[in-house]
Formats: structure tokens, C-alpha cells, sequence
């Protein structure tokens, strides 16, 4: 074998498919481009784009020869467009096209040979290329098992064509790199080899999409190009099985390197199923009514991709043999789905099984539009199963076209709450239809029974919502949308259970769940009080129908009864019934009798707010049945919850008879407050832990809703437990009396004090934060009561006779910029600035008419807690300052950012220190309080014989620079200096601070002792100190009492002890004098 040579001449002969460049450029823009080529000669050598461009059109036309090139035939056609940089590459893909023809070999379309411009245009691939939907979900649903093996056979049935193309007498060999960037798929999905250029030039490629990365493998070990040829197309193949490039971060784990050690790992552990991708694997687990993948196929197909990754290529097979093993494949999986053709057949009954079953079709147990429904029993070897058999009505034209509705959607959709098919019969003019048989029949007949408890109806529904949902669809399932069309309770049917099935599907409707929009437009009728109404006006039938019907239906189980009365024709239809008490708050009133004492409240809420979304008159506000389905799983679970609670609630039982002694027979001189329906009295009964003052909620007997409030409150109150919640003590049931006991709050209810001027702004700061946090809490919202504390008033306030609501106030002033002119006036000299801005601003967004732009109650809790701390740093911390400390932060060189910090801030900083601006003076506070001045060496007089000193710059000093003596035991300074600042009253201590300018071993000098000279007298200090942590040291050189903030002091300083401190050099910073306690 040898290679073809490539052949750089120019293209000629190929003048019919010239196109010019400014053609080519309008098309193939940067929005085109999907990948680059580069080399070891040039980086982007070729770049790659995908667009519409006219072209020749080879198949519309009867001879080329002269005619001009205007006059020949052109179509607009999808194609890939190759530019090339690296001129030798475009010779030689032109060069081996010239050699290569054949159906999934890519051929040219289109040329444009300028001096400056080199590029390829290939025709015929509207579906782009493979690389394109590896990795995603596009288009998946096009790549079924079948296609993914026939688009196999096309790449082995092309590569093929190029191991074994001929020249004369001598067989070439390919210099080509198989990758899925280099198949092309035309518009019937059909496969072609392309990139020929691309040979063993290319490097890593790039692309707009970084997972369309495709490297050539580097796992090869011997074998000319065939073998190793074979080894990329096992990758390509693994590639379309998983449905992920071979270097997906995916196939980087557990130490897998790339796609092949990913595969030899699941082959060797028996997980072969983890290589699918989820369609495959989907398909692969389908039961036998629906079209799956067989096993033969799928083994035959991954066995021979294996092979194809062997370590050497002994182990490789020939090409000849990967295209017989994949024609195995596709035989395997068409022998499957022409057996999955008939296997319906396996469902068929004859007649006469189906009339022995139901006894001659003796036994009905219900009646359709369009059929009898009869019970029967089949009776096999080994038991009997009970049936359900519908008979079409032999007189319905309309029946045969439900009928085989029912039994497409049944063979098709099979869910645990989805009324299962057993089979069918078509004979001797009989079509019959046999379902599972439900023992406890329809839900229509047990609306009304006391035995179906709220439980029981809670999952009955969250049973029928699950099926919906099923049928429904979700972008997830990628299944085809059922609309039912006939949702009501005489529909879904009962197992012996209590398990709830959806049936009866003559009606329904298949919508492509590709469609943008689900519906239906016919004249199809429901079922009257169930319909949609805007059905009725428009003829749209559409999902949101079904969740109307659902939602009556929902209703039906709430409240007992049939939305239409069919015994009282004067009866109001159910869903008018609920619409209008729901407005008015007084559903409770509809709910059925049986049920009520067994209800959790907010099961009841939850319930019943789903419900009534459900029958909302515009079809876009209804939920989906998915979201149905989790309300209603909420709805459960508070109900199971609540009879959970109900030993927490035992032992909170309070006696009415404690409660009337405690409060005196709920005497008028105990009486907290009183609201609708209820009152509050003041108490004291005897609990567990003795006599404590309790609060008591006394609803009152002629509301109808006292039970539900009771309970919803109680429910609330044992769950909700929290610091800013108010506590549960006990509760009362008994005697016709609904009455709550809580801890008692000796300052009563907050809106008494609302304009008291004992609570100042910080303790009303403090009230919303507590409030805010019990609100967190429970995840409310604080807006309106912020706004009532800040006012000082209710929210609403009877002002003469004209009452004026504070919100509306509130927004007029807020949006004038004079909200402080309703501010409460004895509170606005209290007020920080900074902390009343941030209050305003947070309480006027809880306000903010559209509820998206209101802030969580934690993001209130945020701002109040800012509002508090503006507003404690004033309070709090200025009481901390020295009453002149204004006058003390003017001697700083930028007095300005003194002024602009807060208080607690400027705390910190003068017991920090601060510099003057002449670098002489550093003043602070110590740790008592008492002024700290020191004053800098700068200031001494130095009276050195000997080395002179010099001044150095040191960053840990305080002022920067101090002075070096080379000699510490002859120092010779003289100290006379004046303070400025001290505090007057208290007794000082002048410090010398120094230290040494090199490390020392100290424990070489044992003292450090100082003479000095005040006045005619001697001294000698020892007592030596550590200032802080900075390395400086301390001694104290004399003390006083100072009576005034300025002192003088003169002193002069000979030295340290002399032998110990001979030539031992210090910096010397300044004399500090310190406050001290003793």
C-alpha cells in the first residue's frame, strides 16, 4: 500500500461550481462559525462555518459545456463552508475529493480559488454535523436506536470506501481522522465522511461550544492507519451510544481518563447500562406495549464499539467485520419492533371468552355515552382475575372513534393512577374494551358517605392529580400531552385500597407535546357543571380545561355534594355556591358536615386555596396539575401533622372552670381587649409550675368560624414556638366555649403606646426588630406596622369625622420628600438622621403596591438592625467621649475624617491616638479614661561630647522619626517641655520611651538604671516597662499630680549604667506622660 500523493495544482474543470468570495463573506459571518482547525504550521488554518448559500444545483440540469455561468441552475441549500488559511491543506482536500465518490463520502458543492481566498463549500447537509447535538438534548427524539445504527453503518460503509479505493493496480491507504466534527449529516439524516484537510495536521480543535472539542486519540499501540482508524470509529461509536463527546468532564471521574477508560471500566464491572445515555436507557426499560430496544441488539452493537478500543491492533477487527456486526444490530432490533407491531395481538380475547367472563354480560355495573359497562372474572390455571368489560353500543357511529381514543391512550400511557388495560375484542360486530375491575367503584358514589374521612379524600385527590399530571406532561418527560376532556368524579375510579384511577378516555385528545400550544377546537361536549366555561364561549379546549374540571371536582370532595344538584332543580351550582363565600371568608359554612372536626386548618387552607385557583376564569392563572399535586401533598401533610399533635395538645387542656375562677367569671374589670368575635381578659390559673397570669381568648359563640380559629390558631401556636412569638399556655374546648390562654404581656397591646412619649425612637427601633424577627420567624412581611411606629398613630385614625389612612399619607409624603412632617413629634429630636433614612426607605418598600418589589422579612430585619446601630452609636457612644472631644480632634493634620465618623468610630480612634499636624505631639486615651500626651525627642536638647546622634525614620514609631544615640550610658539630653492636654485632677507618670536599635540578650543587663538630674537633685530610676506590643520600652522618670491640663517638666538625662550599656546604641522616640491609679 502506498499513499495517494497530493497533488497542489490548481483546481480545474470545476468551473461550474466557482462561487466568488463576496458570495461566500455575507454568509459565513462570525454568528456561522462553528469551530477552527489549526496545525503545527499555522494556528486557525482552516475555520468552519454553517449557513445558507446559493449553490449549483447538480440535479436540475442537462449539460454544463457552453453554457455561461449565469445561465446554469442554483438553489439556496444549507451548507458548511471550509476557509482556508493553510493553502496546501485546501490542494489537498480538493486533491482527495477529486478521488473519492460516493453516497457517504461528502462531495463539493462549491469552490472559490482567489488569490487571497481558499475555500471548500459542501452541499446536501442541512442537519449540520454530528458534533452539533452530542451532549445536548436537541433533536434527541430524531436520534432513536434504529437511526443511531443505520448513521453507524454510513460512516463504516464510507470509511470502507476509503481503505479500499483503488489506483490502478495499488490500494491506498486513508490519512484521515475520523471524529464526530467530521460527519455530516444531509436533510434524511444520512451520513457523510468530510474533512479530508484535516489529516495529521490537525491539533486540538476549537469551536464556539467547548464540549465540541475532539482530539485525536492518543491510545494507539502499533498498526498502520486502517487499524487505527478503527480505533477512533469504536470512540465515534461509543460517542452515539452515550450521547457525549469522549472527553466529556464526565468520563473524568473515579479515575476514568476520557470515554475509552470510562468503557473498559463499565465492561469490566458488568454496569455496561451506565454507558447509555438516558433516551437509551429510557427505551431500553419500556415494558413490551411500547416501542423499546432489544437486547440482542444493543449488545451486538456495544460488543463490536468494544473491540474496536483494543489495546493493539491484533485485537481490532476489520472494517468488513464492523459492518457485518452492525448489520446484525439493526436486524435484531427489526426483528423486535415488527413483533412489537403485533403485540397487541397478545391482548386480544375472542367473544366467547369475553361472554363467559361476564356471564353473558349479565352483570352491569355502569353505563357511558357510547356503551355498557359489565363486571366479569377470567379464571386461568393458577387464579382468577375480576374485569371491567365496556361494549360498544352497536348503534353509535361516534362510539368506534371513542372507543379506539380510549384503548390508543391506554396501550400508550400506563401509570399507577391511570386505569389499567387487560385487553380487547374486535369480532362478529363486537368492539369491547377490558380494564382492570375497581372494586369500590366510581368516586361520584362515595361524595356523600361519612366512611370517606378528609384523609382519605386528601389522597384520593393527590391520586387523581398524579394521573393528571402524568397525562399532562412535563418538558422533562418529553412525552405527547392527553387532554382528557370529561374530568369528574363519576370518571375516576376506586380499588379496594382506596387507590385512585382515572378513566373513561373516549373523549380525550393526543396533542404533540412539540406543539406551542395544547388544544383542541371541535364541538366535542363534557359533562355540565365540570366544562370549562371558557369552553363553552370559545370551543378552545386546552390542559388548563382539565384543571377546571379537576378543580370542581376538588370541590366536590370538600364539600360532600355533586356540583349539580340533579334532586333539586332549584339547587345553585356548586362552583357559584363557592365563589361566593370564598369572597366572603364563609366557606367553612360549605365544607361537608362529616369531615369538619376532622380537619387540620391549614390542610383546610391549603386545600382550599389550590382548589379555587384551579377554577379561576382566566385559563393562564391556573396551576398545573403538577402544582396541584404538591399543594396537595402540603394539605396532607399538615393533616397527618396535626394528628401528631394531638398528644401535644392533650396535656395544654385547661379546665373552663379554672378559667372562669382565674379570670372572675370573665368580669368586665379583667377585660384586656376585645375585637370581632372575640375578647381578651386578664387571669390567674394554677399550670404545672404553679399560679401564673395568663391572657385569655374568649371567641365568641355565634361565629361559626370559632372552632376553625381555634384550631388554625392552636395548630399555629405549637408548631411557631419563638422568642418574638407569643407563647401558648393552654386552650379550652369544652362546654360550647372556644378559648386560648397565652403568657400575659404586662404592657399590654402595642398600639396603646403608639403615642406615649416614654417610648423614644432607640426602644421603638428595638419593638420592630423584635417584631421583625418573630415575622422572619414564620416568613411574614412588617410593613404596615414599621410605618405605625414611626407615625406614632394607628393605621387607620378617626381625625374629627373624617378618617385618614396612614399609608396613604405615608406614600403622599414619602413622594413629596416630607415624610418627616408626620414623623411622631415627640420622638423627631431623638432621631438620628441616618437612622430615620434607613427606617423610612425599608418600611415604605414593605408597602410597595406590587408584592414582587416588597423585601423578605429578613431583609427588613437587615435595615432595622442599620437603623438601630446609626441610632445607638449616637446615643451610646457619644455619652463615652470627653465633653470637649471636638476641640481635642482639631489638632490633627486631617481633622476632616474625624468629623465624618461615627461616634463609636471616633471612640476607637482617640484611644488609638491621634498625631498633631506639627509631628511634635501624639495625645490618646489610656485604658482608664485619663489623657495619654506624649511629646517627641524632637523637642530635646541634645549635649553629646562624643559620637554625634542622628535622626532616623522609623515606620513603628509614632511620629516617623527619633533619634539614635550611639551611646546609651552617655545620653546627655536635656528635657524641658511643656504638655497641653492632660486631664486635670489626676496623678502622672513621665515615661522615657526608647529601645535598643539592634536585638539584645537583656539578660546581660539585669538593670536598666537612669541617671538624671531635676534641679540640683540626683536620681536614679529603675522600674522599667514594656509599652504594648510595638517594641518599645518604658521607664518611669518622675511623678506628679497634675492640677491643670498643662504641665511643665525639665529634666536632664546622663545615661543609662555605664558598663552595661557601653557603646550600646537606642533610639530614643519621646517622654510620655501617662494617668496612673496609684
Amino acid at each position: 500500500m502506498y499513499t495517494i500523493p497530493m497533488r497542489r495544482v490548481p483546481v480545474q474543470g470545476l468551473e461550474h461550481l466557482k462561487i466568488s468570495f463576496s458570495d461566500v463573506k455575507s454568509a459565513a459571518t462570525d454568528k456561522s462559525r462553528i469551530r477552527s482547525v489549526h496545525t503545527q504550521r499555522q494556528a486557525f488554518a482552516i475555520i468552519v462555518y454553517k449557513a445558507q448559500l446559493m449553490i449549483f444545483d447538480s440535479k436540475n440540469y442537462l449539460e454544463i459545456e457552453g453554457k455561461c455561468k449565469s445561465e446554469l441552475p442554483k438553489k439556496m441549500s444549507s451548507v458548511i463552508i471550509k476557509r482556508y488559511f493553510d493553502y496546501p491543506l485546501f490542494y489537498d482536500e480538493m486533491s482527495a475529493l477529486s478521488w473519492y465518490k460516493h453516497p457517504n463520502i461528502v462531495s463539493v458543492h462549491g469552490i472559490c480559488e482567489e488569490p487571497v481566498e481558499k475555500i471548500i463549500v459542501y452541499g446536501d447537509v442541512t442537519n449540520g454535523c454530528l458534533a452539533d447535538y452530542l451532549g445536548s438534548a436537541r433533536n434527541i427524539d430524531n436520534f432513536t436506536w434504529v437511526r443511531r445504527i443505520r448513521l453507524c453503518l454510513d460512516i463504516a460503509h464510507g470509511l470502507d470506501y476509503i481503505h479500499h479505493r483503488r489506483f490502478g493496480n495499488k490500494e491506498t491507504s486513508s490519512q484521515h481522522i475520523i471524529s464526530s466534527s467530521n460527519i455530516l449529516l444531509k436533510e434524511n439524516w444520512e451520513a457523510m465522511i468530510g474533512g479530508f484537510s484535516e489529516e495529521d495536521h490537525s491539533g486540538p480543535s476549537t469551536s464556539r461550544f467547548k464540549d465540541r472539542n475532539y482530539n485525536f486519540h492518543k491510545e494507539f499501540y502499533g498498526g498502520d492507519r486502517k487499524e487505527k482508524d478503527i480505533y477512533c470509529f469504536g470512540i465515534v461509536l461509543f460517542e452515539i451510544l452515550c450521547w457525549r463527546f469522549a472527553h466529556d468532564p464526565v468520563y473524568q471521574r473515579k479515575n476514568d481518563k476520557g470515554l475509552a477508560s470510562f468503557v473498559r471500566r463499565c465492561f469490566k464491572n458488568g454496569t455496561r447500562n451506565e454507558i447509555l445515555d438516558l433516551k437509551l436507557r429510557e427505551e431500553a426499560e419500556e415494558t413490551i406495549f411500547s416501542k423499546g430496544i432489544d437486547k440482542k441488539s444493543l449488545d451486538t452493537f456495544s460488543n463490536i464499539a468494544y473491540q474496536c478500543l483494543g489495546d493493539s491492533h491484533f485485537q481490532r477487527p476489520t472494517l468488513n467485520h464492523v459492518i457485518e456486526e452492525l448489520e446484525k444490530a439493526l436486524y435484531f432490533q427489526s426483528i423486535h419492533d415488527s413483533q412489537e407491531n403485533t403485540s397487541k395481538d397478545n391482548l386480544k380475547f375472542s367473544l366467547d371468552e369475553i361472554m363467559l367472563a361476564t356471564q353473558n354480560f349479565n352483570q352491569r355495573i355502569g353505563k357511558g355515552g357510547f356503551g355498557q359497562v359489565y363486571k366479569g372474572e377470567f379464571t386461568y390455571t393458577h387464579g382468577s382475575e375480576h374485569i371491567a368489560a365496556k361494549r360498544l353500543d352497536k348503534k353509535s357511529d361516534q362510539g368506534i372513534t371513542e372507543l379506539m381514543t380510549e384503548f390508543e391512550i391506554l396501550s400508550d400511557y400506563k401509570h399507577e393512577n391511570i386505569v389499567g388495560l387487560v385487553g380487547y375484542c374486535d369480532e362478529r360486530e363486537e368492539k369491547i374494551i377490558v380494564y382492570e375491575y375497581a372494586c369500590r367503584g366510581s368516586l361520584d358514589s362515595w361524595l356523600e358517605d361519612d366512611a370517606l374521612t378528609w384523609r382519605k379524600r386528601l389522597e384520593i385527590c393527590i391520586d387523581i392529580a398524579n394521573g393528571l399530571a402524568f397525562l399532562h406532561g412535563t418538558s422533562e418527560t418529553k412525552q405527547e400531552v392527553v387532554i382528557h376532556r370529561d374530568i369528574k368524579s363519576a370518571n375516576v375510579l376506586l380499588h379496594g385500597d382506596w387507590q385512585a384511577k382515572i378513566a373513561d378516555f373516549g373523549l380525550s385528545l393526543i396533542s404533540p407535546i412539540n406543539h406551542e400550544m395544547n388544544y383542541v377546537i371541535d364541538n366535542a361536549k363534557g359533562t355540565p357543571g365540570y366544562c370549562d366555561p371558557l369552553y363553552i364561549s370559545t370551543r378552545f379546549f386546552t390542559k388548563e380545561s382539565d384543571i377546571y374540571s379537576f378543580g370542581v371536582l376538588l370541590f366536590e370532595m370538600l364539600c360532600g355534594r355533586f356540583v349539580m344538584d340533579n334532586k333539586n332543580s332549584k339547587a345553585q351550582n356548586l362552583v357559584q355556591l363557592v365563589k361566593h363565600h370564598y369572597k366572603e371568608g364563609s366557606l367553612y359554612e360549605l365544607v361537608f358536615e362529616a369531615t369538619k372536626k376532622q380537619m387540620a386548618p391549614r390542610s383546610l387552607t391549603t386545600f382550599q386555596n389550590i382548589a379555587y385557583q384551579c377554577i379561576h376564569e382566566e385559563r393562564e392563572k391556573r396551576p398545573t396539575a403538577k402544582d396541584v399535586l404538591i399543594q396537595l401533598k402540603k394539605a396532607l401533610e399538615f393533616q397527618l401533622g396535626f394528628h401528631d399533635a394531638q398528644e401535644k395538645r392533650e396535656h395544654l387542656q385547661i379546665s373552663l372552670d379554672d378559667i372562669m375562677l382565674g379570670t372572675q367569671d370573665f368580669s368586665l374589670e379583667n377585660l384586656l381587649g376585645n375585637g370581632r368575635f372575640r375578647q381578651v381578659y386578664k387571669g390567674e390559673v394554677r399550670l404545672a409550675d404553679g399560679h401564673e397570669l395568663i391572657a385569655a381568648r374568649q371567641f365568641d359563640k355565634k361565629s361559626n368560624q370559632g372552632d376553625t380559629e381555634l384550631m388554625t390558631e392552636l395548630e399555629i401556636l405549637l408548631e411557631y414556638k419563638h422568642d418574638n412569638v407569643i407563647g401558648l399556655l393552654g386552650y379550652c374546648h369544652e362546654k360550647g366555649e372556644n378559648i386560648l390562654v397565652y403568657e400575659y404581656a404586662s404592657r399590654g397591646s402595642l398600639d396603646r403606646l403608639l403615642k406615649s412619649d416614654g417610648l423614644t425612637w432607640r426602644k421603638r427601633l428595638e419593638i420592630c426588630i423584635d417584631i421583625t424577627r418573630g415575622l422572619a420567624f414564620i416568613h411574614g412581611t412588617s410593613g404596615a406596622k414599621q410605618e405605625v411606629m414611626l407615625c406614632g398613630r394607628s393605621v387607620m385614625e378617626n381625625s374629627g369625622s373624617r378618617a385618614h389612612n396612614l399609608v396613604h399619607l405615608v406614600r403622599h409624603h414619602f413622594e413629596e420628600g416630607i415624610l418627616y412632617e408626620i414623623v411622631f413629634e415627640a420622638t423627631k429630636k431623638q432621631m438620628v438622621p441616618a437612622s430615620l433614612t434607613a427606617f423610612q426607605n425599608i418600611a415604605y418598600q414593605c408597602i410597595h403596591e406590587e408584592r414582587e418589589k416588597r423585601p423578605t422579612a429578613n431583609d427588613v430585619l437587615i435595615q432595622l438592625k442599620k437603623a438601630l446601630e446609626f441610632q445607638e452609636v449616637m446615643e451610646i457612644w457619644k455619652s463615652k467621649l470627653p465633653r470637649d472631644y471636638e476641640r481635642l480632634i482639631q489638632t490633627p493634620d486631617s481633622p476632616e475624617i474625624y468629623y465624618a465618623m461615627n461616634n463609636k468610630y471616633l471612640y476607637t480612634w482617640l484611644h488609638k491616638g491621634i498625631l498633631h499636624p506639627d509631628h511634635k505631639l501624639f495625645f490618646s486615651f489610656g485604658t482608664n479614661g485619663g489623657r495619654v500626651e506624649t511629646i517627641s525627642a524632637i523637642e530635646f536638647q541634645f549635649k553629646s561630647y562624643y559620637r554625634p546622634n542622628k535622626w532616623r525614620t522609623l515606620s513603628k514609631s509614632r511620629f516617623g522619626e527619633v533619634v539614635q544615640i550611639s551611646d546609651s550610658s552617655s545620653m546627655n539630653i536635656q528635657i524641658s517641655v511643656k504638655t497641653q492636654l492632660l486631664s486635670p485632677g489626676v496623678d502622672y507618670g513621665v515615661y522615657l520611651v526608647y529601645k535598643f536599635c539592634r536585638p539584645i540578650d537583656e539578660s546581660t543587663i539585669r538593670t536598666h538604671t537612669l541617671a538624671i538630674k531635676m534641679g540640683s537633685e540626683d536620681f536614679f530610676p529603675e522600674f522599667t516597662t514594656r509599652r504594648d506590643n510595638d517594641g518599645w520600652m518604658r521607664i518611669e522618670l518622675y511623678r506628679f499630680s497634675n492640677l491643670k491640663e498643662e504641665a511643665n517638666f525639665d529634666a536632664f538625662l546622663k545615661g543609662f549604667s555605664e558598663d552595661p550599656f557601653k557603646n550600646v546604641a537606642i533610639y530614643v522616640e519621646g517622654v510620655e506622660f501617662q494617668p496612673i491609679s496609684n
